[in-house]
C-alpha cells in the first residue's frame, strides 16, 4: 500500500468519525470527555490540511510531502 493510499485510508476513518459524531452528537458528548473532542476536532482540522496536500500532490516537492509524514505522526504539533 502506497503512502497515498495509506492517508486516504485514515481520511475515511476520521470522516466516518465526524459523520458519527454529526448524527449523534448527544451520544458523543454523553460518551467523551472534552478532551476526547478536542482530539476529534484537531483530527477534523489535520484531515483538511492533508486533503490540500493531496489535491496538490502533483505540485508539492519532497520537503513538503516529508512535512505530510510528520503531520502524519506528530499531529499535535501542528494543531
Amino acid at each position: 500500500m502506497t503512502d497515498t493510499q495509506l492517508i486516504e485510508k485514515e481520511l475515511e476513518e476520521i470522516d466516518a468519525m465526524l459523520c458519527e459524531l454529526e448524527c449523534s452528537p448527544s451520544n458523543w458528548v454523553a460518551t467523551k470527555t472534552p478532551e476526547d473532542l478536542a482530539k476529534i476536532l484537531r483530527l477534523a482540522k489535520l484531515s483538511c490540511m492533508i486533503r490540500l496536500f493531496l489535491e496538490q500532490r502533483a505540485q508539492i516537492g519532497l520537503e513538503e510531502v516529508e512535512d505530510l509524514k510528520a503531520m502524519l505522526k506528530y499531529p499535535n504539533i501542528f494543531t
